[in-house]
């Protein structure tokens, strides 16, 4: 072990780490942490950082998300008053791996003049590939290499009628010869597909490796159990040079929850025991209280629940169970703000979860009933958000984007249109949020003055529209003395649902994590939490819903509540309750 000099905190427990972080810090070789939620890995890996760059070591300080690079280089900087110069490097593996293989050296295996040009996933250069028929088509983009150099697809449409392996097989070969062509003629390569060519870059040419390793002493990457199956082959030829002076991977595998990024635990694993990294496991948490972690027990793949050793260890508020009308989950909403506020917690500093987007919509108002236009009130959404500073997500903009292009185009898909003319499309879509009409009346109303903003930012794209605007706005006699304003803001801000994902790596003062119906022929999701609360520890058929389910629950500090569907069966919730959750009414 290195002598330990004056940097006295990176050395002992102290103010930066425990006595349990401590051998974290002070492992010489390769280094495997295993950190259960609340852990502080964030600061233990700073604190570890430190103590390299005082030895003189060089590091490569990784994380899965810009969100984790940002968290470590903070803590870095306030905590341990460090500042990583340009020897160093600190960013997303995913940036690493472009900055040192891919960009330098990709033309060696792809065959291109030039540096390869990496394609975002808003890129709308990507030709669709054409199934059966001329109207189902995917982006060519949603094709991805896997380390053998076959196809797959994690994500596509929800309209699109394949499955994915369907998919692949009807057009995976057609799919890859024609990204093979755009990579070597055009240089363009996909942000996915630019970890296979750098993994190509590393097997076919060693030395790249080597020159990298003798470049940086230690690899250090935070969040290691949501790295994907290309990026731990990455790491694994790094490692493989036997030049590399330590490998860290920092995380915790039961919150491994990026499966459809191609992220598996058993891979973080395997690379673990393969290169044979030493195990540390830090079991305390700082975060939640001893309530909370004995409940979540049976989620993890530990043999005993963690230690709860934070402010909020002693709290005891109970776990609690509540059931929502079935086919209403915006609400469970109200009644968990009420409880917050009997219990003096701040709204504020909560969350409302969810597993899935489509969920997320209708707890904040997203759903409508099958007879109301549902163009005009997504328009509406939108305003209302960009009114009151909330943040529009990309796949909204998309959609109204998709909508203008019908009404001046009739055409819906979007994917080949050249970049000038996304920028247009765009431009109208702003344009029309700001210029729409206040949201202080009814539907029928608030419609019919929608039409003159809506003409104007249509015929910023043609002067001849494919359809009738009336006809795109139309509302039902029923529907036309809805508000608006109640239409559009059925949750407050301060709690509106966000999916697990979302808030991965945060702490809040309370969760509800609201559980939806599922698909019928198989077990409920509330069926399959109940039978993971009562199965050994990491024995779940339903891994991933689990993982997900516990990442959740584990980012309360004191008071966490689940929200079932009221005709869930009674003998699953009692189940539930016999887990140890309290069932409240709503």
């Amino acid at each position: 072990m290195t002598e330990l000099r004056h940097l006295d905190p990176l050395r002992e427990p102290g103010p930066l780490v425990t006595a349990h972080q401590l051998p974290a810090v002070l492992v010489e070789r390769d280094l495997f942490l295993a950190a259960c939620p609340g852990s502080g890995k964030t600061r233990v890996a700073a604190v570890r950082v430190a103590r390299l760059v005082e030895d003189g070591h060089t590091v490569a300080l990784c994380s899965y998300t810009n969100t984790g690079i940002d968290e470590l280089r903070d803590t870095l900087a306030h905590d341990v008053g460090l500042t990583l110069g340009p020897q160093h490097f600190s960013g997303t593996l995913h940036q690493f791996l472009l900055r040192y293989v891919l960009h330098p050296f990709g033309q060696l295996v792809i065959g291109c003049a030039g540096s390869p040009r990496v394609l975002g996933p808003d890129a709308s250069s990507w030709p669709s590939v054409v199934f059966d028929k001329p109207t189902i088509r995917l982006g060519l983009d949603r094709f991805q290499f896997q380390q053998d150099g076959s196809m797959c697809i994690r994500a596509k449409d929800p309209k699109f009628p394949y499955s994915p392996v369907k998919a692949v097989a009807m057009r995976g070969d057609h799919a890859r010869s024609e990204k093979l062509r755009l990579a070597r003629h055009r240089g363009w390569v996909s942000m996915d597909d630019a970890m296979y060519w750098a993994l190509q870059v590393l097997r076919r040419h060693p030395w790249v490796a080597t020159a990298i390793t003798h470049r940086f002493d230690e690899i250090l990457v935070d969040e290691a159990q949501d790295t994907s199956e290309l990026q731990l082959a990455c790491l694994r030829q790094l490692h493989e040079t036997g030049t590399l002076a330590s490998l860290t991977l920092v995380g915790d595998l039961d919150q491994s929850i990026y499966s459809y990024n191609g992220a598996h635990p058993a891979g973080c694993a395997e690379l673990a025991r393969d290169r044979g990294l030493q195990r540390v496991a830090l079991t305390e948490n700082r975060r939640s209280s001893q309530l909370i972690c004995n409940l979540t027990a049976p989620l993890h793949s530990r043999e005993n629940p963690d230690v709860a050793t934070g402010p909020d260890r002693d709290c005891t508020w109970q776990p609690e169970l509540t059931l929502y009308p079935a086919g209403d989950p915006a609400a469970a909403v109200e009644p968990f703000r009420a409880r917050l506020i009997e219990l003096d917690e701040q709204p504020d500093e909560a969350a409302v979860l969810a597993r899935k987007n489509d969920l997320v919509e209708i707890i904040n108002g997203g759903a409508t009933p099958e007879k109301m236009n549902k163009n005009a009130v997504m328009i509406a959404r939108l305003v209302h958000a960009e009114r009151h500073g909330a943040a529009i997500g990309r796949r909204d903009l998309d959609r109204l984007d998709r909508a203008l292009a019908v009404i001046a185009w009739d055409r819906e898909d979007l994917t080949g249109e050249p970049a000038d003319v996304r920028w247009v499309l765009r431009q109208a879509s702003m344009a029309l949020l700001t210029d729409a009409p206040a949201l202080d009346t009814d539907l029928g109303s608030w419609t019919e003055d929608l039409r003159r903003p809506m003409t104007e930012a249509v015929a910023r794209l043609s002067d001849r529209p494919a359809r009738k605007i009336g006809q795109w706005l139309r509302v039902t006699r029923e529907m036309r003395t809805l508000q608006v304003s109640e239409l559009v803001a059925k949750v407050e801000p301060t709690l509106r649902a966000r999916t697990v994902h979302d808030i991965k790596g945060c702490t809040r003062s309370a969760v509800l994590l609201v559980i939806g119906k599922g698909r019928s022929g198989r077990p409920s999701p509330a069926e399959r939490l109940a039978s993971a609360f009562e199965s050994s520890a990491g024995a779940h058929d339903d891994a991933e819903e689990v993982r997900i389910s516990y990442v959740a629950l584990t980012r309360a500090r004191r008071l966490c509540r689940i929200a079932l569907p009221d005709d869930t069966r009674t003998t699953v919730v009692r189940r539930l309750v016999a887990s140890g959750l309290l069932l409240r009414p709503l």
